[in-house]
């Protein structure tokens, strides 16, 4: 299976994952095979939503420590405003 997602949206919210087993179907007669997915539901009011195949899905686990970690390190140097001579002042007044 592969695994394609084209979107542009704003203001989604929310996210929920399911994972659906491999299966098999029929449909009009003949046995249709169904990969083992994982759904990932973007949104409420309009939902949009991702199937990853397995080996994609493991993917995106093993690299979302890293993104995140990204994230918060770019925050955290955006809020850190305590630097330099300020930083020297603050430790004399306590």
């Amino acid at each position: 299976m592969m695994t394609y997602v084209n979107l542009h949206a704003m203001r989604l919210s929310g996210v929920k994952v399911d994972y659906s087993a491999a299966r098999v179907s029929t449909s009009g007669g003949y046995e249709v095979e169904h990969s083992a997915v994982v759904d990932v539901h973007l949104g409420r009011c309009h939902e949009v939503y991702v199937s990853l195949s397995i080996e994609d899905a493991r993917a995106l686990l093993a690299a979302l420590p890293g993104v995140l970690a990204e994230h918060d390190a770019a925050e955290a140097a955006t809020t850190d405003t305590t630097t330099g001579d300020d930083a020297v002042d603050a430790g004399k007044a306590a």
